[in-house]
């Protein structure tokens, strides 16, 4: 199967909506519950809520990546905060995650040119038990920074260079 990704907007907040679930239930928390439409103004709302999604040769929402920009004042450069990145089991292992950071990316370095700055790294936060996710962010180039422990979960802390997904 082939799969495109393309910026979300307010007509893929119930689908949006619906992979955040799946992501909450697979990371055993509890219920999620988003707001669709909270969700669909916050992607239609240009600097909040990035969200990019992969899309299967049927038009269905297959995996969802929703970012924000954050600041470093130290550096005076941006970044992204990964919030969420998530792909359905029946479209694994066929490169959807990659396509979704490489899409992120690629935003990223437009962005940039747009602002006349730099995104230089996307920081995330992923369950110490989540051994694929691991592999597959250290694969990309990503670095475990920190570990921290939140309503008792183990959480590592990585940022992944940009640089390294184009």
């Amino acid at each position: 199967m082939t799969y495109t990704t393309a910026t979300l907007g307010k007509q893929n907040a119930a689908d949006t909506a619906a992979l955040i679930i799946k992501l909450a239930e697979f990371q055993q928390m509890d219920r999620a519950e988003p707001h669709v439409p909270a969700l669909a103004y916050d992607l239609s709302f240009k600097g909040k809520l990035h969200g990019i999604g992969a899309f299967n040769t049927g038009k269905v929402l297959e995996g969802i990546c929703l970012t924000y920009p954050m600041y470093n004042s130290n550096r005076t450069k941006w970044s992204f905060y990964l919030l969420d990145l998530y792909v359905n089991e029946s479209a694994r292992d066929c490169g959807v995650a990659k396509k979704l950071i490489q899409a992120l990316a690629v935003k990223s370095i437009e962005e940039a040119e747009e602002a006349k700055c730099g995104y230089e790294n996307i920081y995330l936060e992923v369950l110490d038990w989540n051994k694929n996710a691991i592999l597959f962010y250290e694969h990309i180039g990503g670095k475990i920074t920190a570990r921290t422990e939140k309503n008792g979960h183990i959480w590592l802390e990585m940022k992944i260079p940009t640089r390294n997904l184009i």
